[in-house]
């Protein structure tokens, strides 16, 4: 189990590129559980330039299920 526990959070699913959670969301004073970290793709940081950056290395695109 990985607890995050920065202010931006970016979680995909590997085997689609998609983005699981809203990664524009400012999580401060929260912690968000992965329970299998080896299922899935995740990055933290206080940084959101960060954020950017690791969507744009991974080729990830935002799940439309989440994106509303």
């Amino acid at each position: 189990m990985e607890n995050l526990t920065l202010q931006y959070r970016l979680i995909w699913d590997p085997s689609t590129h998609f983005i699981k959670n809203k990664h524009t969301k400012n999580y401060s004073g929260s912690a968000t559980a992965i329970i299998n970290p080896e299922n899935i793709g995740f990055f933290e940081s206080d940084v959101y330039q960060d954020i950017l950056d690791k969507i744009s290395a991974e080729s990830l695109i935002p799940d439309p299920s989440i994106f509303r």
